[in-house]
This record gives C-alpha cells, sequence and structure tokens, in this order.
C-alpha cells in the first residue's frame, strides 16, 4: 500500500468515529413511553443537531416481526430529515392500533410528548406526521390517517393497505390528507396483493380520499427493491409545502393547523387496474390495464374516470407519479 494511500485510509476511519461521536449519537435517542393502560414500549428518534424545533417526525412503523427502531440510525434517512427539518421515529412495536382510534389517539400524542421531554425538543410535542412502513407497516401508516387526520401531513405505504374502513364514512376532515399506495407487482400476499390494495383503494377514493395507487413494478413484498422511498420523499416535500404553516412551537401552543386540501386542487392520474386475486405463492394478479403513458391533468381537465383514478397534490408529484 502506498504511504499516501495509508494515510487516507487512517483519515477516512477517523472521520467515520468523528462523526458517529459527535454527530450521529448524539441525536438518538432511545426512551421508553407508557400509555395511560399501563403499557410500556421501546422508542427510538433521531433529532439532528441543528434543528431545535422540529417542523414534523417521519414515523416508521413496523412490519410483522420487525423492528425499525434501526431506521433512525441509517445514513440517508438522517439526510432526508436533515434536510426538511424533521425528525425520525421508530418502534418496538406497531404503535397504531387500526381497531381503536381512541387508542391510538391517545398513543401518539403520549409517544410524542415522551420524545419531548427526552430530546429537549419540546415542538415534538405539537409536530405533525409523516408516517411510511411496509406491509403490517405500511397497513398501520394508512389507518393512523383518518384516525388522526389532523396530525398527518400525509402518509405512505409500502405493500400495504387498510384493514379497517368502518371510521371512514362520517368521519370529517381526513379525506384532504395526501396517501400513496405502492403495491408490489409480484406480492403474493392475500391481504396485500395488488388486487386486494385495489379493492381497499378505489373504497378510500369512492369516500373522495386524496390517493395515489402507484404500482412498484417487478417487486414483491418488499420496500427497498424499487422506487418506493424515491416516491414517499417526494410526497413529504410536496405536501410539506401544500399543507405545512412553515413553524411547529412547543406547548403551550396549539398544534399548527394543517392546510386541508380540496380535492379540486390536486392532479388526476391513469392508474394499473387488477382483474383477479390469488393467494396462492407464485401467483401473480392479472393485470387488466397498465398504461405506457398514463393521462395526467388538473382535476378539471381530467378526462379518465375521476374516482378510479389517483390523486396527487401537486404538478410535480404528477410528472413524477
Amino acid at each position: 500500500m502506498k504511504k499516501s494511500h495509508f494515510f487516507l485510509y487512517i483519515f477516512a476511519i477517523l472521520d467515520i468515529i468523528i462523526l458517529f461521536f459527535s454527530n450521529s449519537h448524539a441525536q438518538v435517542y432511545d426512551f421508553t413511553a407508557t400509555m395511560p393502560w399501563n403499557a410500556t414500549w421501546a422508542f427510538r428518534i433521531y433529532v439532528p443537531e441543528e434543528v431545535t424545533d422540529p417542523k414534523g417526525v417521519i414515523a416508521f412503523s413496523n412490519g410483522t416481526g420487525e423492528d425499525r427502531r434501526y431506521m433512525t440510525s441509517v445514513t440517508w434517512v438522517q439526510s432526508w430529515a436533515r434536510s426538511m427539518g424533521y425528525a425520525v421515529l421508530g418502534s418496538e412495536v406497531n404503535f397504531i392500533n387500526t381497531l381503536n382510534p381512541t387508542n391510538t389517539r391517545i398513543q401518539i400524542d403520549t409517544i410524542l410528548n415522551t420524545a419531548a421531554n427526552i430530546t429537549g425538543r419540546h415542538s415534538l410535542a405539537n409536530a405533525p406526521l409523516f408516517t411510511v412502513g411496509n406491509s403490517e407497516g405500511g397497513i398501520d401508516s394508512l389507518s393512523l390517517l383518518p384516525m388522526y387526520p389532523e396530525r398527518t401531513l400525509a402518509a405512505s405505504a409500502s405493500k400495504g393497505s387498510d384493514l379497517n374502513n368502518t371510521y371512514l364514512s362520517g368521519n370529517s376532515g381526513w379525506t384532504g390528507v395526501p396517501s400513496i399506495w405502492v403495491p408490489g407487482e409480484t406480492d403474493d400476499s392475500s391481504v396485500v396483493n395488488p388486487f386486494a390494495a385495489q379493492t381497499k383503494f378505489q373504497l378510500w377514493r369512492n369516500n373522495g380520499a386524496a390517493a395515489a395507487f402507484a404500482l412498484d413494478y417487478a417487486t414483491g413484498h418488499s420496500d427497498v427493491d424499487n422506487q418506493y422511498y424515491d416516491i414517499s420523499a417526494i410526497l413529504l416535500a410536496e405536501a410539506h409545502r401544500l399543507r405545512h404553516p412553515g413553524t411547529v412551537s412547543p406547548p403551550p401552543a396549539n398544534r399548527p393547523t394543517l392546510t386541508v386540501l380540496p380535492h379540486s386542487s390536486g392532479w388526476l392520474a391513469e392508474r394499473t387496474f387488477f382483474n383477479n386475486s390469488s393467494s396462492s405463492v407464485n401467483t401473480l394478479c392479472n393485470l387488466t390495464i397498465r398504461p405506457t403513458w398514463p393521462q395526467i391533468a388538473p382535476v378539471a381537465n381530467f378526462t379518465g374516470n375521476a374516482t378510479s383514478a389517483s390523486w396527487l397534490p401537486s404538478e410535480i408529484m404528477a410528472r413524477v407519479y
């Protein structure tokens, strides 16, 4: 090894050590939160050092058997959060109760109030959420939206769906919160395969939801094989631009009021359709329509079936879609 290369390696290793101890490590906090019914769970939160008042929280929910606390230490996730002025939350449990909206709201508030005290970033107690997750985590991501719409900036679900639709109709305020559903083309899950996800997605659109259905082509039951996180990052950026007031203040200030996006303000896009479901291993859903160049247009100018189309919050999002 050349001497010059040797010193380059030494400096690189020193940089990594310094970064770990003086930057990333100091910004990741482990804590537990106890619910009013005495359940205690473990969490981890990352807050960029320079962010004194986080504008929001990127919340990772778990797939079955997962522990997504590690996402708070992933370099690109930290960079994403830093670029937005957000924190990153991971949990050892699925902290969204898809069957009990009241408890879910209490859980979210308790977790973030605890995180605010542990980190000293007291605005976390009022911060809105951007929920992300794969499989059961995707189900949780979508389920939170209609249960706690005033605290959900947007929701992104990889290979997920919504398993409990009983609270959709008659629950005001949730239809103006954008979401994106990203099923896997080759996902053979009986619960969230593309046809099953399409069925629940259509129910959301029938209720007026600001939802988009973006197929992850040639992808199975995974959130890392294609472009799920790319589209998620763009959704967060656009939802923040269109809905967020810009700052979040700690209590006793009130939580920020998020702008409800009217349906007429968005764009519509044609989407992929499926015509059957299968729970058999390696048996795929059949594509009925797979548009090569889907029509995208402002809501007022869209000529397709508006109810079954994907709703997107902006032209930027529509062109990426």
